[in-house]
């Protein structure tokens, strides 16, 4: 039986048949744009054909999805899931997308049920693919889609699987040109080889080290037993540890020796191979003998000094000999917290010379020195009389620092002072004193006989003291 195909054409830029200008089967040309259109069994129009390569849509672009059981016209028939994705009636095939455009893959249709479809990397899911990609409904219901809005930045290879389940899609292929989501476990090796142990080791055994840059083996060549050395601009063969020469006696290390030189009547080095033995003489026993310790030609010591280990502390102490004899002076030695020099400052300040006033003393507070007022009024600190009171008589007082108290002998008594020893020496009269009518006084010399009084004691006035002990009498003798 033939098959009549009928055909519309239109000739308006970009003109798209819609479901009302063709049944099914029907094929529609725009002949402007040279594109072939035809409406599906789904009654959605297909785009199966355009000359000059893929147009830019102005519209959204949709694909109708359902789920049918694999044949072998799909591409991972028996791998993963039994069932996979039909794209516009056909077994998951390879979809072209161009960027600019809009494209939905309609899930409307009750098969999609529990197979969401989505976007990936790779064909197994390792990793997802979610720019510029949006989702909507549950898959099985009416307004279920996924739509991606492709650009130069989409991968140009992407995969569309169901979520759920493996390999029911296939791939999709965009005309971009860079390597979005890809590595060099996605790219075959070129000219530019990938690294591997193998060839680095290679490289290396078949270089010599001096083709580094700053490494020179040319001028000097190694020996056996040397090392690399940094002279201050590059390396180059030279000894380090290990390679030491150990001698008795010599002269001194330079800064480019490689000998180790000890000097001392007590070294001994000893030893034959890569053991070597360096012996230091002590002083006998297993100690250890302090004989170049000097104390210099000023001084001499008595006594034996001596070296302690504390087994405790792990520390050693060292008691040195009695020294004497040591020069110098105080400006040899350092101030301690203790013993302190001598300063006008420190006299000063126990002084306080800033603070005295005239006729005050220095006096001892108890803690220090201190200027205070004379309270003796012309004698030094302490308790000192200034006020001295004779019974019947006026009362003497000083009155002034410079104030004197005289003593006066009056009558038959004698007052002697002596400056060496400090002292006063009031005297005792000699008889009994008496005071004449014309008021000097005298004495009677108890030594004379009765009756015999010498005439010059004539008319005297003898003192004597009632019974009772409060008054006074005269005698008057003439």
């Amino acid at each position: 039986m033939s098959t009549v195909i009928k055909l519309k054409k239109s000739e308006t830029a970009l003109s798209k048949p819609s479901t009302s200008d063709l049944v099914a089967g029907e094929v529609a040309i725009n002949a402007l744009d040279q594109r072939i259109f035809v409406r599906d069994s789904n009654s959605k129009i297909i785009t199966i054909g355009e000359a000059g390569g893929k147009r830019h849509e102005s519209s959204t672009v949709e694909h109708t999805v359902t789920v049918a059981t694999k044949t072998n016209k799909h591409r991972y028939n028996g791998t993963g899931s039994g069932s996979g994705y039909k794209i516009d009636g056909s077994f998951s095939p390879t979809i072209e997308l161009v960027p600019g455009n809009t494209y939905k893959f309609d899930q409307a249709d009750s098969s999609n049920s529990g197979h969401p479809l989505r976007f990936y990397y790779e064909a197994n899911k390792t990793t997802s693919f979610s720019t510029g990609v949006t989702t909507s409904g549950t898959p099985g219901n009416s307004g279920a889609y996924t739509q991606i809005v492709v650009s130069d930045t989409t991968p140009s290879v992407l995969h569309y699987q169901c979520s759920a389940h493996g390999y029911m899609g296939n791939q999709v292929v965009i005309g971009t040109r860079n390597l979005t989501g890809l590595d060099t476990g996605d790219l075959g090796e070129g000219s530019n080889l990938y690294y591997t142990d193998a060839r680095v080791l290679t490289k290396i055994n078949a270089t010599s080290i001096d083709a580094l840059s700053d490494v020179d083996t040319t001028t000097a060549s190694p020996s056996t037993g040397q090392a690399l050395v940094w002279d201050g601009s590059q390396w180059e063969p030279g000894t380090v540890g290990g390679q030491i020469t150990v001698q008795d006696e010599g002269s001194a290390l330079s800064t480019s020796a490689s000998t180790i030189n000890f000097v001392g009547s007590g070294v001994v080095a000893s030893g034959t191979g890569s053991t070597k033995t360096i012996t230091i003489a002590g002083g006998g026993g297993g100690g250890i003998a302090l004989t170049d310790i000097s104390i210099g030609a000023e001084a001499t010591a008595s006594g034996n000094g001596g070296l302690a280990y504390n087994n405790s502390s792990g520390v050693f102490t060292y008691a040195p000999p009695t020294l004497s004899g040591i020069g110098g002076t105080t400006d040899n030695v350092s101030e301690g917290s203790s013993n302190l020099y001598f300063t006008d400052a420190r006299i000063n300040t126990h002084l306080n010379t800033s603070s005295a006033s005239t006729n005050q003393v220095l006096s001892w507070n108890g803690s220090d020195y201190a200027w205070v007022n004379n309270a003796g009024g012309g004698g030094g600190g302490g308790n000192a009389f200034t006020n001295i009171a004779v019974a019947g008589q006026s009362t003497v007082q000083a009155d002034a620092s410079t104030d004197t108290l005289t003593l006066v002998a009056t009558g038959l008594n004698s007052i002697t002072t002596n400056a060496t020893s400090d002292t006063i020496t009031i005297g005792t009269p000699t008889g009994i004193p008496f005071v004449k009518e014309d008021g000097t006084s005298t004495s009677l010399n108890m030594s004379v006989a009765a009756g015999t009084l010498s005439s010059a004691i004539s008319s005297l006035y003898i003192p004597f003291v009632k019974e009772d002990g409060t008054s006074v009498t005269t005698l008057v003798m003439s």
